[in-house]
């Protein structure tokens, strides 16, 4: 079981929610026995022009 940690700041009132996880979370690797380390999969690297989503899915008012 994989727990995702997010520390979440809010700013005063102004509604800006930063959004910080705790680590990259890799890509879950393909099921392989256990001991074989060389089917590791590399986590992806962090996309910078995704748009941010709420964790509950909804997007953002624009600003």
């Amino acid at each position: 079981m994989v727990t995702i940690t997010i520390h979440i700041h809010l700013h005063g009132l102004d509604g800006v929610v930063e959004v910080i996880p705790a680590e990259p979370e890799p890509s879950p690797p393909a099921h392989t026995a256990h001991g074989d380390g060389a089917s590791h999969v590399p986590p992806e690297p962090p996309s910078e022009t995704r748009p941010y989503r709420y964790p509950d899915g909804t997007n953002p008012p624009p600003r």
